[in-house]
C-alpha cells in the first residue's frame, strides 16, 4: 500500500515541475470553450429557440463542460506503456514488487487529483460563472464528482487494455489515435448525441463512451431526478468493472508472454 501511495505523491510532485505543460493545457481548454461558444452560437443564429431539441446554452454547456471533462480524464497510459515497450523499460517497470495494471492507474490518479483540483474546476467554474450557465448547487454537485471519477477509471482501464496490446504489435500509437477518435465521436463530446440520427443515438447510449461524458454532464446541470442519477452512476460502475476485468485479461496475457520469452 505504501508503494503505491508514493506513486500519487510522487506523480503529484511531477507534475508540478512541469508548470508550463499545465499552464499552456489550461489555456487550450478555455481557448477551445470559447471557440466551442462562438461556432456554435452561429449555428444557432438563425434558430428561434432550439435545434434538435436543445437551446443554444444546453449545447453549449454540454460541450464545453465534455471537453474539460476530456481534459481531467486524460491519462495518456496507453502512450506510456506503449513508449516503455518499445524502448525496453517495461521490463525494469516489471521487475518492481507492485502490480503493473494497478501501478498505471494509481500513477494516473495523481495527475487526474491535480487536473481536477488546478484545471478541470477553474474551468467549469469559468463556464458557469462567465456564460450565465444555470447551475443548482446541492447533491447534484457531489453526484457530478463521483460521476467524473468514475469516467476517469473507465478511460484509465480503457487505455491501459490498449497500452497492455503493444506486447503483441510492438507499438499502440496508431491503435491509441483510433480509440480516441471512437471514443471523441461516440461520446458526443465533438457533436451532442441529439443531433445525431436516431438510429445512431440508439447505437452510442449502449456504447460505454457517452457514460464518461453525456453522464457527468447531465448530473451536473441536475437534469435527473434522484434515482435516475444514482441508476447512471451504477451504470458507470457496471463499465468500471468491465473494464477492469479486460485489464486484468491482458495483464496475465502479458505475463504469460513473458514468462515463455523468458524461457
Amino acid at each position: 500500500m505504501r508503494g503505491y501511495i508514493a506513486i500519487i505523491r510522487n506523480s503529484l510532485i511531477s507534475y508540478l515541475f512541469f508548470r508550463a505543460e499545465f499552464f499552456f493545457r489550461t489555456l487550450g481548454n478555455l481557448l477551445q470553450i470559447f471557440i466551442v461558444f462562438y461556432l456554435w452560437k452561429a449555428i444557432y443564429e438563425n434558430s428561434t429557440s432550439e435545434l434538435n431539441g436543445l437551446t443554444f446554452l444546453q449545447a453549449f454547456t454540454y460541450l464545453s463542460v465534455s471537453g474539460t471533462i476530456f481534459v481531467m480524464i486524460g491519462t495518456m497510459i496507453d502512450w506510456e506503456i506503449s513508449l516503455n515497450i518499445m524502448h525496453g523499460d517495461i521490463v525494469m517497470i516489471l521487475y518492481l514488487p507492485l502490480d503493473l495494471h494497478i501501478q498505471t492507474i494509481v500513477r494516473a490518479f495523481g495527475v487526474f487529483i491535480f487536473r481536477v483540483l488546478f484545471s478541470g474546476l477553474p474551468a467549469i467554474l469559468f463556464i458557469i460563472l462567465v456564460f450565465k450557465v444555470p447551475v443548482a448547487f446541492g447533491i447534484n454537485l457531489l453526484f457530478f464528482l463521483v460521476s467524473v471519477f468514475f469516467s476517469f477509471l473507465i478511460s484509465a482501464n480503457i487505455d491501459f487494455a490498449i497500452g497492455a496490446s503493444a506486447f503483441s504489435f510492438e507499438s499502440a500509437l496508431g491503435l491509441k489515435l483510433i480509440k480516441d477518435s471512437i471514443i471523441l465521436f461516440f461520446s458526443g463530446a465533438i457533436v451532442p448525441i441529439p443531433f445525431f440520427p436516431k438510429p445512431v443515438q440508439s447505437v452510442i447510449m449502449i456504447l460505454p463512451f457517452q457514460s464518461m461524458y453525456y453522464t457527468p454532464v447531465n448530473l451536473l446541470l441536475n437534469r435527473q431526478s434522484m434515482l435516475n442519477s444514482l441508476l447512471l452512476l451504477c451504470i458507470q460502475a457496471g463499465w468500471i468493472i468491465f473494464f477492469v476485468i479486460l485489464g486484468r485479461m491482458f495483464y496475465r496475457k502479458i505475463l504469460v508472454k513473458l514468462t515463455i520469452s523468458g524461457g
